[in-house]
């Protein structure tokens, strides 16, 4: 313990957190590591000194620091101990244990034992968070700053916002769920873009929660903006430069697709990923940066706390335009392969039109399922078939019939009878 002497003066405010509150690291008790903002808009990072179990408080270091700053200790390329030995000053705060401010005091760093100096590895500490589809694309520098910007350039950055989103996500649609990506209205003066993407998926027996989903996207997210840029110039297009990052996006959409009964190659799985950056990227190479010159991507929690993923430079797309493959380059029209004669399949139907045959199933494979459309042909009625059966007794059937595949996915099967 130390004593708070050689107290400075410093203006009223300017280390205290009002806004954009989130704990970054927590015992399950209190909060070891925490980040918000004061009400000048500053980032401030809390990190906690010691706890006083005799006097009942716990001491904590709050650092004013940039965006840029906040987001390399995030994503751990600088540390803890980096950030505070690069203050003159370091402002002490004493709370409670039930948070209230107890003391407070901006101090000499000289004044602060060696012994609460954070370790030279003082990286941060990898964190689990529950991720939602609700993100935050705050505008920062030059007009927002002063709480102006021009109506025409924020609906046009809000419309180039939207395409990236519809971009990054088209992957759920090959999971057969549908989604909508709504925009929704900020705050006044926070010159904040706010959406919320929303899924459709109907619950089934083989639904299963999205959460998997929302963490992958804030992950794809944080690579495409924040690791992309200082990645090799050939990171995309030869997999012998392929980095550790880019294979953990590759294996949990694998991961991903694969817990959902879609079952494909490895080098399909790249191949998805690969296109997402690519046309995520394009979606926002026109952004004009009008009235600002960065824009914070941040995803609003469950627990209601907003955790920042990355910042979009103006230099961004020079920085990788020439990692990714041109989009007319690869627009490719889809892949599609009939059986050249009827094969065994094995699927349970689950819906079925009686008089036109047409209708949907499980289609059953080495223990996995995914959804087909089905087509019988040779009747009128389809009444007292297997098919009927299979939908009533909830069954798999064996059954003969000619496949569709469409980029070496199984899409539908028909059935002559």
């Amino acid at each position: 313990m130390f004593e708070l002497n050689n107290r400075q003066l410093h203006i009223s405010g300017l280390f205290d957190i009002t806004d954009n509150y989130c704990s970054l690291i927590n015992d399950s008790s209190i909060d070891l590591l925490y980040k918000g903002t004061n009400k000048y808009g500053s980032n401030i990072l809390g990190s906690i000194l010691f706890e006083d179990d005799e006097n009942l408080y716990l001491r904590y270091v709050h650092t004013i620091i940039s965006d840029e700053t906040l987001h390399d200790f995030l994503n751990r390329r600088i540390t803890l101990r980096n950030i505070i030995s690069s203050s003159n000053t370091v402002y002490v705060v004493d709370k409670g244990y039930n948070n209230e401010l107890k003391d407070s005091a901006l101090i000499p760093f000289c004044d602060l034992p060696n012994d609460y100096i954070p370790l030279e590895n003082s990286y941060c500490p990898s964190f689990v968070k529950r991720n939602t589809f609700e993100y935050v694309f705050s505008l920062k520098g030059g007009l927002a700053d002063i709480h102006k910007a021009e109506p025409l350039i924020m609906s046009d950055t809000n419309a180039k916002v939207f395409k990236l989103l519809n971009s990054a996500t088209t992957f759920l649609k090959e999971l057969d769920i549908e989604h909508v990506i709504y925009s929704e209205v900020a705050l006044a003066g926070s010159f904040q873009l706010n959406f919320e993407i929303e899924l459709k998926e109907k619950p089934s027996l083989f639904s299963k929660n999205p959460n998997d989903i929302k963490a992958y996207f804030s992950r794809f997210l944080n690579f495409l903006f924040d690791k992309l840029p200082t990645e090799n110039q050939d990171i995309l297009k030869d997999e012998q430069k392929f980095s550790v990052e880019l294979n953990s996006l590759f294996n949990e959409l694998k991961q991903l697709y694969n817990s959902r009964n879609f079952i494909l190659g490895d080098k399909a799985f790249e191949q998805r990923v690969i296109d997402l950056i690519t046309y995520s990227v394009e979606s926002i190479k026109d952004i004009e940066y009008k009235g600002y010159n960065k824009i914070e991507i941040s995803n609003k929690l469950e627990s209601g706390e907003v955790l920042p993923i990355a910042l979009i430079k103006t230099d961004y797309y020079d920085s990788v335009q020439s990692k990714v493959f041109k989009p007319e380059q690869e627009d490719k029209p889809d892949e599609i392969v009939y059986d050249e004669n009827p094969k065994d399949y094995k699927i349970q139907v689950y819906s079925l039109n009686n008089e036109t045959g047409n209708g949907g199933a499980y289609y059953v494979v080495d223990d996995s399922i995914s959804k087909i459309a089905l087509h019988l042909k040779g009747k009128s009625d389809y009444h007292g078939t297997v098919y009927t059966k299979s939908l009533d007794e909830k069954k798999s059937i064996n059954i003969q019939g000619v496949g569709k595949w469409v980029n070496g996915i199984l899409k539908d099967i028909t059935v002559e009878l």
